[in-house]
Parts: structure tokens; C-alpha cells; sequence
């Protein structure tokens, strides 16, 4: 079943384009996806590792339409940030449009706050070999979440740059109402990271993930 799903696949990005205006930092996306495949279900590693945009079906079709900001690479004590992405996506004979991203984040000195849906890379895993992690992966869609903390390395005072550290406090509410409803996601994590400009670093950390909340689906 795996070989003859991969027998013909086709992933085409036909158009994706990026507008930067003279004097701010807002980009403009479009784009086009186009999957066909001779097998019962999509390609897996295809389907699996794009943060539920490719649909399980065989055939599929998206168009993704938005606008973004990010923080800027100067060093500010304030900087804000957004992104809206509205996914229309059609396969087996149906069509549907959501927001695939849509958050607000602001930074103040070296603490950030995010609110909304974003795709995310967490833990230490290399994203370019897997789709994630046990906890997390790029096999769903982004959770809304409001998030705290610092969720970058950033240098520990008095340290020279040999000892980094990134921790936040996150909390999440899952959408998909399947088995259960008003369900919950806490999350919290510490990492350290040492070594600066020394050829090596060594890097530890520690995450704390609990589900909680819900009613069963059906009885309220």
C-alpha cells in the first residue's frame, strides 16, 4: 500500500509570492498546492509533516491567501507581530476555507507574548528529519494558544554568552470536539543551553505537558 501510493505524486506550488512595502515589514503570500496520487490515501510522510494543510485523500487541491509581520532584527525594547492565513482547501468533492494561522505576538525587552494559532517547532528534535517529537509534531494543525515567557535563548546576565536559557508557560484549548469537548492544554518549559562562541554547546531541558479539563462529546 505504501509503494503503490507513491507511485505518482505530485506536489506543485504554482505560486508563491512575497510584497514588501517601502517603509514597513508586512509580506503578502499566495499560494497553490496541488497533490495527486494513484494510492488509497496521500503520500504519508507528505500528509504528515505539513501541519494538516495536505488532506489524506489522494487527490487534493489548497490555496493559501495572507499577511504577516514579524519582529524586526533590530534590537528594540518593544516590537510587535502578526499573521493571518486563510487555507482554502478541496478534496473528495468538497471544499473549506479556515484559518490555518492567525495570531498576535508582542516582544518587550527579552519576554514575548503570543496569542492565537501558529505553527510551532518544540523540543529539540531537527524538524527537517521528522515530524516532531512525542509531545509535539507538524501532523496537525496549530492549537490557539496564548503563550508567556522567553521563547528564545537568550544570554544569562553576567555569563559572557556561555549560558543561555528559553522557558514559557503556555495555555492551549483543542478544536477538534471528536471524543470529548472543553478540553484544555497546559504546557510549561525550561531549557539551558551552554557553551557561546566555544565550538560545541551543550544544551538541557525540561517540559511539562498536562491535558485537562472536558466533557465527554454528546452528553454536555
Amino acid at each position: 500500500m505504501f509503494r503503490n501510493s507513491l507511485i505518482l505524486s505530485i506536489c506543485l506550488l504554482l505560486l508563491s509570492t512575497v510584497a514588501k512595502a517601502q517603509k514597513d515589514t508586512i509580506k503578502y503570500e499566495v499560494g497553490f498546492t496541488g497533490v495527486g496520487s494513484t494510492g488509497a490515501y496521500a503520500p504519508f510522510w507528505l500528509q504528515s509533516a505539513n501541519y494538516g494543510q495536505i488532506s489524506a485523500s489522494p487527490n487534493s487541491a489548497n490555496m493559501n491567501v495572507g499577511f504577516s509581520k514579524d519582529f524586526n532584527n533590530r534590537s528594540t525594547i518593544f516590537d510587535y507581530g502578526f499573521k493571518a492565513d486563510v487555507l482554502l482547501q478541496t478534496y473528495d468533492n468538497k471544499t473549506k476555507a479556515y484559518f490555518h494561522e492567525a495570531y498576535l505576538k508582542a516582544r518587550l525587552s527579552v519576554f514575548d507574548l503570543v496569542v492565537g494559532a501558529r505553527e510551532e517547532h518544540l523540543g529539540t528534535q531537527d524538524s527537517s528529519l521528522s515530524c516532531g517529537g512525542f509531545l509535539f509534531s507538524k501532523n496537525a494543525r496549530p492549537m490557539p494558544k496564548i503563550t508567556l515567557g522567553i521563547e528564545h535563548f537568550t544570554s544569562v546576565p553576567f555569563t559572557k554568552g556561555y549560558l543561555e536559557v528559553k522557558g514559557a508557560v503556555a495555555h492551549g484549548w483543542f478544536t477538534d470536539n471528536i471524543y470529548a469537548t472543553n478540553l484544555f492544554l497546559h504546557h510549561k518549559y525550561i531549557y539551558f543551553r551552554a557553551g557561546g562562541s566555544l565550538p560545541f554547546h551543550f544544551q538541557y531541558g525540561v517540559d511539562h505537558v498536562a491535558q485537562w479539563g472536558g466533557n465527554e462529546a454528546g452528553i454536555g
